[in-house]
């Protein structure tokens, strides 16, 4: 499954440790407009 999170303040953070830790999980994408939280 590919997955892809917009934003990645406190909750959007958590959501995309959660999910890249998922086998099922094959791709995930992230974008934020401030480059250091997407890094």
């Amino acid at each position: 499954m590919r997955m892809g999170i917009l934003g990645l303040g406190r909750i959007g953070a958590f959501h995309a440790g959660t999910l890249s830790g998922l086998d099922i999980v094959e791709e995930l994408v992230v974008s934020d407009p401030v480059a250091a939280a997407a890094a």
